[in-house]
């Protein structure tokens, strides 16, 4: 009867003769597998079987909606990806000062014009919906 740890040639069990195999337990529940021996040295190898490893993602999954904030939430405290009007503002300004570089290129960038006008055009709407 094979012991935990104990380490075995793959052909012996059925497996790829080239590759050493270990006994190992699940931590959780007990089932016992082989488990190639490299994957035990990895810094994430939690020993825990598919079926514990499944339960454990789904449990740090809906806890994790549970921690989330609410979208309105995140727009009222300011978190996340919104940006004040004097970002805002500095960025209207970056995306200008490279529109002027393009336009003064010796050659010609007309998509590249147009996807500039387009972001500039874009954060003056969201600027302009914050003053109101």
């Amino acid at each position: 009867m094979t012991q935990v740890d104990d380490c075995i040639r793959g052909d012996r069990i059925g497996k790829r003769a080239n590759d050493w195999y270990v006994w190992v337990m699940c931590p959780e529940c007990g089932v016992k597998r082989w488990v190639l021996r490299w994957h035990i040295k990895l810094p994430n190898f939690t020993g825990l079987c598919l079926a514990c490893n499944a339960r454990r993602n789904i449990k740090n999954r809906l806890k994790g909606k549970e921690d989330r904030m609410k979208k309105e939430d995140r727009m009222k405290e300011g978190v996340g990806s919104m940006k004040t009007e004097e970002q805002i503002r500095e960025e209207i300004a970056r995306q200008e000062r490279t529109l002027t570089m393009v336009k003064e290129a010796t050659f010609p960038m007309p998509v590249k014009e147009a996807a500039i006008e387009a972001s500039i055009n874009a954060l003056k709407w969201v600027l302009d919906g914050k003053e109101e």
